[in-house]
């Protein structure tokens, strides 16, 4: 298991964090095809085998890097959270120069927000409904909205 840091606090991850590029690359070509398919499909299409045929990926490389798809869509979870995080904390870095009233800045930093959830409007509306069940994507999504 691996630690990853998200808003100053460690996490356990429940997947096989892997060391040499090649299962690097294959870690990443799941996570990439899982990310297109929940922005392409509803949540009930989403399965590990549908996963695996946009990556042409094995059962078996799916499982020796995941437990189950409930790890998989934390993993996604936690990545597209760190993404729209970092893109979100430099585009409000970049309004604030620009800023020059309370309102304004009010404005402007709710103006990023919307836009980047907008952005990923797909990936979000599957993680708040899985919420709903899964304590840790909860936890997870409270810690991103801080």
């Amino acid at each position: 298991m691996s630690n990853h840091t998200t808003a100053g606090t460690k996490k356990r991850s429940s997947y096989h964090q892997p060391h040499r590029k090649p299962a690097r690359e294959t870690l990443e070509r799941i996570l990439s095809a899982a990310e297109d398919q929940l922005r392409e499909q509803e949540l009930d299409a989403f399965t590990i085998q549908a996963v695996l045929q946009r990556t042409g990926l094995s059962v078996g490389a799916f499982y020796s890097r995941f437990p189950d798809k409930t790890a998989l869509i934390h993993e996604l979870q936690e990545r597209v959270h760190l993404r729209v995080e970092a893109r979100i904390s430099n585009n409000l870095s970049l309004e604030t120069e620009v800023v020059q009233s309370l309102e304004e800045a009010v404005d402007s930093g709710f103006g990023v927000l919307i836009r980047h959830m907008l952005d990923e409007r797909r990936l979000f509306s599957a993680f708040i409904m899985l919420s709903v069940f899964d304590p840790v994507m909860r936890e997870r999504g409270e810690q991103f909205n801080l």
